[in-house]
């Protein structure tokens, strides 16, 4: 078992691959933000992967491919897994 980087909670999620995993609770916040301050959240672009960053700006939609977030004030790098999904891990 670890810890999330981002909440101290203890988390079941343990990969080799991906060290540096938010929980599942801070992977779904809404308190995700881009390096503006917009709420963001992360989608595949297809069934068959890609990566998506859809940002609120004014009250719009935008569709971008940021990576960089901020949960709680800590960076973090949102990037498509391997077999499919989003990660984002603590930078």
């Amino acid at each position: 078992m670890t810890t999330c980087k981002v909440c101290k909670i203890n988390t079941q999620i343990d990969s080799p691959r991906y060290p540096n995993t938010v929980c599942v609770e801070c992977n779904n916040s809404s308190n995700i933000i881009d390096s503006d301050g917009n709420n963001v959240y992360f989608i595949n672009e297809s069934f068959d992967g890609g990566f998506i960053s859809v940002h609120t700006i004014d009250n719009n939609v935008v569709y971008k491919k940021e990576h960089i977030c901020y949960i709680n004030g800590i960076k973090c790098y949102a990037d498509e897994a391997r077999f499919g999904g989003i990660v984002i891990q603590t930078i």
